[in-house]
Parts: C-alpha cells; sequence; structure tokens
C-alpha cells in the first residue's frame, strides 16, 4: 500500500496541532526555558521546525525568497502556532498546485552539492523532520515543566 503526501498530511496535521496547543498551556518561562547546556527551548524547537518547512519548501522547491524565521520574533505559544499554520497552508497550496507529475522534478537541495531529491523526497524529509522534532519538542516541555504532553504519535 502506497500513501500520498497529501493523506500524510492529513493524519499529521492534527497531531502537529495538537503538539502546538500543548505549547499554549505552558508558561511563558517553560516555552523558553532550555533542558541544559546546548539544548534547544521548546519555542526555538518548534520555530526552527516551520523555518526549515519555509526553507524547502518557499525557497528550494518554489525557488524564491523566505521568511527566516528567529525564534525571539515568536514570544508566545500562540505567534509559534499562526506562523506554523501560514507556512503549511503555503506548502498545501504548492502540493495542490503540483500535482503527481510535479512531484516527480527534481530541485538543486543546495546544501548538498550534486545532490537533486525530487519534490516528493523534500516534501517527505519535511514531514518526518517535524515528527523528530515534535517528539524532541514535547519531551523538552515535560522536562522544563513537568507535565505530561500528548501523545503525538500517528496512532
Amino acid at each position: 500500500m502506497t500513501i500520498s503526501l497529501a493523506r500524510m498530511l492529513d493524519l499529521t496535521e492534527p497531531i502537529h496541532e495538537r503538539a502546538l496547543e500543548f505549547a499554549l498551556f505552558l508558561k511563558p518561562e517553560h516555552l523558553v526555558l532550555s533542558p541544559g547546556k546546548g539544548g534547544r527551548s521548546v519555542r526555538s524547537i518548534l520555530v526552527h521546525v516551520v523555518d526549515a518547512e519555509a526553507y524547502w519548501v518557499e525557497g528550494v522547491i518554489k525557488g524564491g525568497a523566505r521568511e527566516a524565521f528567529d525564534p525571539a520574533d515568536y514570544p508566545t505559544g500562540e505567534t509559534v502556532r499562526d506562523a506554523w499554520r501560514r507556512q503549511r497552508r503555503s506548502t498545501r497550496a504548492l502540493l495542490d498546485e503540483l500535482g503527481e507529475g510535479g512531484l516527480a522534478r527534481t530541485r538543486d537541495a543546495r546544501r548538498i552539492e550534486g545532490f537533486q531529491p525530487t519534490v516528493e523526497h523534500i516534501l517527505w524529509h519535511v514531514l518526518m523532520h517535524e515528527a523528530h522534532h515534535r517528539g524532541q519538542a514535547m519531551l523538552v516541555a515535560r522536562l522544563v515543566s513537568g507535565l505530561d504532553p500528548p501523545e503525538t504519535g500517528l496512532l
């Protein structure tokens, strides 16, 4: 069985929304607190996810300018959530515009000389990257706040 990117977005968006909604319950100091030396805060991790999606979608796939996301510009869980929603709408619109043929196009990965992944490969990477960091953000939230985060797996 093959699962489409659109279907995977349908499955994962509510999960990521749950994680973002949990961030709204954190005290402001917990949102920005690092769990230890070299660790990133919940806010930094979640903003990184948005920034990476913008890099791949707006910069690499669309080939245009993209907004750079600095965690300091997103002081609350609401601002992080809103930034993610804006970027995800752009990603969804791109997927709708591309169709199946557009997914097979290749792009220069910029950071990896000579590597030209397909648009489909890039978008799958975006989803896997999001899942990886969503787990990190929930672990950091638990460590700094003592609260139990929501389930963020597919099941």
